[in-house]
């Protein structure tokens, strides 16, 4: 394709290219640049990136520092600056963008945000070209200060296919909002070295040149900023966050990030609440767990997500609506950013259920047949050592996250404890769930241990199996015996549930602003940038977690990093398929209920496990009526 294109006859320097020699470049459809990026990224193409970059980097930068889009460049040199319309901005936008996806350079996310604020009003007649209210986009303009108000379809759908592009790139969101400072250059010949767009803070961008004619974006705040990030302590995380920040610092001189582990504590939501009523909590935390959130929503403590520009726009890129309609609250909002996110799937030693002559298990009928099949005795003293999985004894809430919840989904189908103060679990995937449980300890099937000399008995294959998330992968390629094979399949469901209605617990962990920063947008960027495509591969490289994003295991950006690590491939094709727990002030208490019907269903079985169901779902409407 690149080679089907000329340069521009009188414009070489701004490497326009055309389809003959005698053509003028027009904006109306100018979608090469697009479609050479697309496909030399998806190709493998360096020679048709260059092509792309060549005519964006050259006429269209120009047409940025000149303050105004062309209609047409002739091949004398002659320009013809109406009329301006969507059909010849959008493209642009898009073609700005392609590149920065092919390429992974902020700055073409902000050129193209810059080239998009057309439609919100930097343009020539100060007017917007976008009705937000009917979603219509007009017709063009014909002159300066003229505006063709009608709306055909080709004009609103390139206005909102650029718009909706753009509000899915952070930085090219924020972008938009700029405005053009000094007055528009007629004469592309004659364009200003740099050209100053001023933001809605108070703070400018700096479009200029470098010595190779490439355009360099400069972001300057009012004043320096300085936030301050606390991640999770553990050292992967400390390590990952160090790294980030690292090249955030080196790439935004204008605000600087200081990391700061959690401080220590019993645990991350008693830190973050306690530092709430000191009002010393943090800019960014990245530990924060649905079981906390609701509680810092409830005290005012964090910043809503989804209506900044930065935040919204990464949220948009990232995940469907579907994905994100459990974590909005009931004013609609997000309170804090999915970050990671940890699909349960039972992973099991292969040589341990191949020589049992157990196939892994897909219902809950098979896998009590593998308790029974995968129970012995291995040293003969008549005591039973080796088990086929371990369910704690213990009744702390969380410890649930590890055997009735993960097994409760599977059957679900989507439903988790409650909403909007109903409750949503006394149903037949609870009793299954249960029921179990209640039989792999009736028989003597499951351990009655709590293995707390602090060894995982799955590493050495004292239990072949066990429901976990692939943040244990990474741990588990450092301590297990030599000579451990594994794999993952689903949590076993209820026999006779259908795949579509099969969900794994998602165990996330997000970030959330805090009310008492000072910089909140700033934050939103910085957010915006933990969550970015390299982020997200150097999440999956360095800590074997997941990132809360759609199509992840289809997307080929991350193909190489989730072959780094067994069985990740196979946990990413879940993280559509999550639920969490329910964002919900009490829900650490509506899993304390769940915990003792567990110990006296499943554990002791001193009450039928309908029943003791029955007492969770009513102990759980007590405490919802008590608010």
């Amino acid at each position: 394709m690149a080679e089907l294109l000329v340069p521009l006859a009188s414009a070489t320097t701004w490497n326009a290219h055309v389809d003959n020699a005698h053509a003028s470049w027009h904006a109306w459809g100018s979608r090469s640049v697009e479609a050479l990026a697309s496909a030399g990224s998806a190709l493998g193409r360096p020679d048709l990136l260059r092509a792309a970059r060549s005519e964006a980097d050259g006429l269209w930068t120009q047409f940025l520092l000149a303050g105004h889009p062309a209609a047409t460049v002739a091949p004398n040199g002659d320009i013809a600056w109406y009329p301006q319309i969507a059909y010849g901005v959008g493209p642009m936008v898009e073609g700005f963008l392609a590149l920065r996806d092919a390429t992974g350079e902020e700055r073409y996310a902000t050129l193209g945000g810059l080239a998009a604020g057309w439609f919100l009003g930097a343009n020539d007649a100060d007017r917007p070209m976008y009705d937000a209210h009917t979603g219509r986009g007009y017709d063009g303009i014909d002159g300066p200060g003229r505006v063709n108000r009608n709306a055909g379809a080709e004009s609103t759908i390139e206005t909102l296919l650029a718009l909706q592009r753009v509000a899915s790139d952070p930085d090219a969101a924020e972008a938009t909002v700029v405005r053009p400072l000094g007055t528009h250059t007629l004469s592309l010949a004659a364009v200003p070295a740099s050209r100053e767009f001023a933001g809605p803070d108070g703070g400018t961008l700096l479009l200029r040149r470098d010595s190779t004619g490439a355009p360099v974006v400069d972001r300057r705040s009012v004043a320096a900023i300085t936030l301050t990030y606390w991640p999770a302590a553990n050292p992967t995380e400390v390590r990952l966050a160090t790294r980030l920040v690292e090249r955030w610092n080196s790439e935004h001189p204008d605000i600087t990030v200081r990391v700061q582990p959690l401080p220590a504590g019993r645990s991350s939501e008693e830190v973050l609440l306690a530092a709430i009523v000191a009002h010393a909590t943090p800019d960014v935390c990245s530990n924060v767990s649905s079981a906390l959130l609701a509680r810092l929503v409830r005290a005012g403590g964090v910043v809503r997500l989804d209506d900044r520009a930065a935040t919204a726009a990464r949220l948009g890129e990232r995940a469907t609506p579907a994905m994100l309609a459990s974590l909005r609250l009931r004013d609609g909002g997000i309170y804090a950013f999915p970050w990671k996110t940890n699909p349960e799937l039972l992973m099991y030693n292969v040589d341990l259920l191949r020589a049992a002559g157990v196939t892994p298990p897909r219902t809950q009928r098979e896998l009590l047949d593998a308790f029974r099949r995968l129970r012995r005795d291995a040293d003969g003293d008549g005591r039973a050592d080796h088990w086929a999985m371990w369910a704690a004894l213990k009744t702390t809430w969380y410890e649930r996250f590890y055997d009735f919840y993960p097994l409760y989904l599977a059957s679900s189908n989507g439903r988790t404890l409650v909403s909007h103060d109903s409750v949503l679990f006394e149903n037949d995937a609870a009793t299954a769930a249960l029921d179990v449980l209640r039989r792999g300890f009736a028989g003597g099937l499951l351990p009655r241990a709590n293995f707390s000399d602090g060894r995982d008995p799955f590493t050495d294959g004292t239990v072949a199996m066990k429901i976990i998330g692939p943040w244990f992968i990474r741990e588990l390629e450092q301590i297990k015996s030599p000579g451990l094979h594994y794999d993952v399949v689903p949590v076993p469901a209820a026999d006779g549930v259908p795949d579509e209605q099969r969900y794994a617990f998602a165990d996330l962990r997000s970030m959330a602003i805090f009310s008492t920063t000072r910089h909140p947008d700033a934050a939103a960027r910085f957010v915006a940038y933990l969550t970015s495509p390299a982020a997200d591969e150097l999440l999956i490289e360095e800590a074997s977690q997941l990132p809360y994003r759609r199509s992840l295991a289809r997307d080929a950006r991350f193909t190489r990093a989730l072959a780094r690590w067994p069985t990740l491939s196979t946990y990413a094709r879940y993280v559509g398929r999550t639920r969490d727990i329910d964002i919900d002030p009490d829900v650490v208490e509506i899993f304390d209920a769940l915990s003792e019907a567990y110990e006296a269903g499943a554990i002791y079985g001193t009450m039928p496990v309908r029943q003791a169901v029955a007492n969770a779902a009513a102990e759980t409407r007590r405490i919802i009526r008590a608010r």
